[in-house]
């Protein structure tokens, strides 16, 4: 069955992202490869302001048709995908599964790592055929 994931985040880092937009573009960029490498999606389209640091994106899913916990499974997928950029992500999953995320790229240093704040996020039945 197809899901559409819509997902509102601001990209937030200790230090300042002026002057190294180019840096948080990389960042973006890699997130949005490790999701269209993974076997369920379906599609990925994604809008970022580098000078705000937020990022819309929408995501679709083709998972199992008796898969009862789409939602779960749809915020764990996103999650891995930024955590496998080296990113780090909150708001997203019940705080008792957040650190078990980790990011498993060591690309950034301490001050610089990437922390996805998630704001908005649904997922629904959808997302065409």
């Amino acid at each position: 069955m197809r899901y559409l994931a819509s997902a509102d985040f601001v990209v937030g880092s200790r230090m300042s992202w002026e002057g190294r937009e180019d840096e948080l573009h990389q960042h973006i960029d890699a997130v949005v490869d490790e999701l269209r490498g993974a076997p369920p999606v379906g599609a990925v389209d994604v809008d970022a302001d580098l000078g705000k640091a937020t990022v819309v994106m929408q995501v679709v899913f083709d998972l199992p048709r008796d898969n009862t916990d789409f939602d779960h499974d749809v915020r764990v997928l996103i999650t891995k995908a930024i955590t496998h950029s080296g990113g780090i992500v909150t708001n997203l999953l019940p705080i008792s599964e957040e650190g078990r995320h980790r990011p498993i790229r060591n690309a950034w240093w301490g001050l610089r790592t990437p922390r996805w704040t998630s704001h908005t996020f649904t997922v629904a039945p959808g997302g065409g055929s």
